[in-house]
């Protein structure tokens, strides 16, 4: 029996409201964090951070925030950062495709290519 492939393209729509307290994610806290993290110089930029990591991994920890605080769970008032879910999957679309044999075919073709370039395939959202 063959094995047959399919491209699946999942869109959801996730809405959160990311509180993040300005007097503890200060000006020398952000300074701090573009040294060990990422280059951002806004409140906008960690609440996006922050929205697209859980989004992305689910509650939980998050490099160099540490654990949010979520809506619903005990004690939290000393949190710096707090997330609000308002819509959570609710609005999921999945599209499907079998991928042909020739279509398989042009997909192996560009990871050699990719292979044998030597490029970084690490192709993360950040």
């Amino acid at each position: 029996m063959a094995k047959r492939q399919f491209s699946c393209e999942v869109t959801r729509i996730d809405r959160f409201t990311v509180e993040i307290d300005d007097e503890k994610i200060d000006e020398a806290w952000m300074a701090d964090f573009r040294e060990e993290f990422y280059e951002f110089y806004t409140l906008e930029e960690h609440a996006k951070h922050i929205a697209r990591s859980r989004a992305r991994f689910g509650a939980g920890f998050i490099e160099g925030y540490g654990q949010p605080f979520e809506e619903g769970q005990s004690g939290g008032e000393d949190c710096s950062i707090k997330i609000i879910v308002d819509d959570e999957d609710n609005d999921c679309e999945i599209d499907v495709a079998e991928i042909t044999s020739y279509e398989k075919k042009l997909i192996d073709v560009a990871v050699k290519e990719i292979e044998r370039a030597d490029v970084d395939t690490n192709w993360g959202c950040y």
